[in-house]
């Protein structure tokens, strides 16, 4: 096979995947919905274009599925047969199989799928259906996926002639095969038929949807993407670099004419390459939808397996994350929402016994808020019995009776997120066996993120995970302590204060001061990195300098010797290092060509204040 079916093969599966994608959720939203015209409508025409390729391309299995499965869509949206879970049922059988037979093709291991007997169910369920609604009940209309569907989509090319082809242009050089025409055309002959079966006012409203000009999206390897991101990032280093030695120059030669020109120099590039971190930082940007949209499905197929009545709410979907975000989060969000269907939600007739709505409620809400973006999962459940939490976590030796008993109810809720907690007597499919809320913060913290737990008895539990906007460049605070800088994110920092060593008390053994009438834990930078000051004398001033982080409800203080000013940098990650323990995020290279740590304050406010022991 040449390159260039090849990549036409690609194409195919990379636009059948992404409309499986869309259609899934909509599949759910048509089932709630009922007779929906624009959905069926849609999810016909994405089912028909997807059967059309893959016919030009041969792929007969695909075909069969496709094909019985559009039929089922035909029949509903001429109104012959009535949507109802048995038929929907079926119908996302057909989406997993696509999906499964796509990833086949895609990962080249040979393996054939028999679709015969899901071929045989839904053609089973589409007679039942008729049967039930009364219709006409013709099979010969509907059943025959091998032959009417095929000779329906080769109505210009056969599939040995396409193979006849392939072979003939990899046998004679020729510039650009004739497949590429067919596929195209019958890609354009699906979507006339399909357009031709409209309503005319249909037609007209698609018609002036349709955008005129397609050639503004251009797909691009994401390996390309980190590769012009790396060099970004490397040119904001040198910048950096030239922003300190044109300040040396500046101070040393101010009256020089050349120093003028190179401080204008610098300084636009300094513009520039900011506008081009951001410009890099946007392609990287993709719509948190494409994590979300498996939640209708999730929530449909995991209710249904519990018994429980549930609608799932989704708010700020078109929200966009950084694409490391969008390949960590969808393990956590899963597993929180599992958690919220088998521990949080009641079963029907305890939430009508409470005087609940019989149905159950998730929200999702996804928005930005300031260099950091919001994950909110709420639901109308029964809510956390801390109590409960504490009783199992001693049962299972992860904490003493002392350490319970001295938590606080805040900290309680963190018991869930410890390593083989569960509160479940019996495993099942959908609690996890005890695994998986542990995950959730590990995948959270690797984003460097935090995720807390608000929840009232009766009312609900809600999860509420921040990550930064951005995860390769970051604004950071520069401090040092005994001789030594240290990079910390500026997006966790609330505030920075001086004050007088006699501001600093200790209780139990732990300093704090107080902020504004709070009490705030105190922490010397020096010992949470476990130096013993480098050769350096410890800061012997009257005065410290102090970092105030801030992770949702949870703040400390960080005491340190000098602050330095702000900067942007570049993260590099540490081979050989455990970052976990060491409390180190990355490395960035400061302006002056310096390799300078940065810390990693999630992990900190972990070690220090998550197990609620401290």
């Amino acid at each position: 096979m040449n390159d260039e079916m090849e990549e036409i093969i690609s194409e195919f599966i990379t636009e059948a995947e992404e409309s499986l994608d869309r259609i899934e959720p909509l599949f759910v939203e048509l089932e709630q919905k009922g007779e929906d015209k624009e959905l069926l409508n849609d999810i016909f025409r994405s089912m028909h274009t997807i059967k059309g390729a893959a016919g030009f391309l041969g792929f007969q299995p695909i075909v069969d599925v496709a094909h019985t499965s559009e039929n089922i869509m035909k029949k509903l949206r001429e109104g012959e047969i009535s949507i109802s879970k048995k038929i929907m049922d079926v119908i996302l059988k057909s989406v997993d199989m696509l999906k499964l037979l796509l990833a086949h093709l895609k990962n080249k291991d040979g393996i054939e799928e028999n679709v015969a007997p899901l071929v045989k169910e839904l053609e089973s369920a589409l007679n039942n259906a008729i049967s039930v609604s009364g219709g006409i009940g013709e099979a010969a209309q509907k059943a025959d996926p091998v032959g009417t569907a095929a000779q329906e989509i080769r109505s210009s090319e056969t599939a040995e002639q396409l193979t006849a082809a392939i072979v003939q242009t990899s046998e004679e050089p020729k510039p650009r095969p004739d497949i590429t025409v067919a596929a195209d055309s019958a890609m354009q002959e699906s979507e006339e038929k399909v357009q031709a079966s409209l309503p005319e006012d249909q037609k007209l409203k698609e018609a002036a949807q349709k955008p005129k000009d397609t050639a503004h999206n251009l797909r691009v390897d994401i390996e390309r993407i980190d590769k012009v991101m790396d060099l970004a990032g490397e040119v904001v280093l040198v910048r950096n670099r030239l922003l300190n030695i044109s300040n040396y120059f500046d101070q040393k030669y101010s009256n020089d004419s050349q120093t003028e020109t190179l401080m204008e120099t610098v300084s636009f590039l300094d513009r520039v390459t900011s506008d081009l971190q951001l410009a890099v930082m946007k392609i990287r940007m993709q719509p948190i939808k494409k994590v979300l949209s498996k939640f209708p499905r999730l929530v449909r197929d995991m209710s249904a397996s519990v018994n429980k009545d549930v609608e799932l709410i989704i708010y700020g979907e078109g929200t966009e994350v950084d694409k490391s975000v969008i390949e960590h989060i969808g393990d956590p969000l899963t597993h929180i929402m599992r958690n919220s269907l088998d521990h949080g939600l009641e079963p029907t007739e305890e939430r009508l016994a409470k005087g609940k709505p019989a149905k159950g409620k998730i929200i999702i809400n996804i928005f930005q808020k300031g260099n950091q973006i919001v994950i909110e999962i709420s639901d109308d459940g029964k809510g956390m019995d801390v109590e409960n939490l504490k009783r199992k976590a001693v049962e299972k030796g992860l904490l003493t009776e002392e350490e319970a008993n001295k938590m606080s109810d805040d900290a309680a809720t963190e018991i869930i997120f410890m390593p083989g907690f569960s509160t479940k007597e019996v495993a099942t499919e959908l609690s996890g066996r005890g695994v998986g809320m542990d995950v959730v913060k590990t995948n959270i913290s690797l984003l460097n993120g935090y995720v807390e737990i608000s929840t009232e008895k009766n009312v609900g539990t809600t999860f509420r995970i921040c990550i930064p906007l951005t995860l390769a460049i970051i604004q950071a605070l520069m401090v040092e302590v005994s001789g030594c800088k240290y990079a910390i994110p500026l997006s966790p920092i609330e505030e920075t204060l001086k004050i007088s060593k006699k501001e600093i008390n200790n209780i139990t053994g732990q300093n704090v001061i107080v902020i504004r009438d709070k009490i705030c834990p105190l922490f010397e930078l020096n010992s949470l990195l476990g130096n013993r000051y480098n050769g350096h004398e410890e800061n012997e001033s009257d005065h410290k300098y102090i970092v105030v982080i801030a992770l949702g409800d949870k703040r400390f203080c960080i005491a340190v010797d000098k602050l330095l000013g702000q900067e942007e940098v570049v993260i590099k990650t540490l081979d050989g290092i455990d970052t976990t323990s060491s409390n180190v995020l990355g490395a960035t290279i400061t302006g002056d060509g310096k390799v300078v740590f940065i810390l990693d304050v999630t992990g900190m406010s972990r070690n220090l204040l998550g197990s609620g022991k401290g």
